[in-house]
């Protein structure tokens, strides 16, 4: 049975709101949440053991192991899923190529965390990584873009791109921007009274400088709904 309320994360989302002081608006959705936050092993490395070790991401690196440890997010451990994450991998970064060159576009912690999501039937994913959420949502916008970015041809392998869309169909894709605003729904920000609206406002453009992949206009859209 689908685990409708469960969420699994990203390291891209997480380091965005660690970076951005805004990790406790996950806290706030899961409390109003009867589901679970949850992160992969892989994306415990990326985002929390590895910067451990590096003094410019120790901080955010804490916030995310704190985190952790007070339940906020949970681990997901000795779980391994069926579809290994090479097939992903393979699949994925198959689909778009430069003359006989693939375009590497999928790393392995995206690709163990979409793995456990469909093994463990978690349709909503957190991810802030912009490659990844077009490809699932729209892979022609991406194809522009890489050929845009290269100022070549880009080739769509339809055999790879067919397998992925189908593997991640039924996949909610949302991102850091959006658990802030939902958070901010929750009252979140009601402690900065009157500040709210511009509280709200400052997060979303934190997120954005933090790496989110949230346009300006898309902040400003967000803003003129909540006037």
């Amino acid at each position: 049975m689908t685990k409708s309320n469960d969420i699994i994360c990203d390291s891209s989302s997480l380091i965005s709101l660690a970076d951005s002081c805004l990790l406790p608006t996950l806290k706030t959705i899961k409390e109003h949440l009867s589901g679970s936050i949850f992160i992969s092993p892989r994306v415990e490395y990326e985002s929390i053991s590895r910067p451990m070790g590096i003094r410019e991401y120790s901080l955010a690196a804490l916030r995310l192991k704190q985190a952790v440890a007070e339940g906020t997010l949970t681990l997901i451990a000795g779980k391994k899923p069926a579809v290994d994450t090479k097939k992903i991998l393979e699949h994925a970064n198959g689909i778009y190529a430069i003359g006989k060159k693939p375009l590497r576009i999928i790393h392995e912690g995206e690709a163990e965390m979409l793995a456990l999501a469909k093994e463990l039937e978690i349709p909503n994913i957190l991810m802030d990584e912009r490659t990844t959420r077009m490809l699932s949502e729209y892979p022609e916008g991406l194809r522009k873009h890489f050929s845009k970015e290269f100022r070549q041809q880009v080739k769509v392998n339809d055999s790879h791109l067919g397998w992925f869309r189908k593997f991640t169909e039924g996949m909610r894709i949302f991102r850091s921007s959006e658990v802030v605003v939902i958070a901010y729904e929750l009252g979140y920000f009601k402690k900065h009274k009157r500040m709210e609206r511009q509280m709200l406002e400052a997060s979303l453009y934190a997120l954005k400088f933090a790496g989110c992949g949230i346009t300006f206009d898309e902040i400003k859209k967000f803003m003129a709904k909540r006037r």
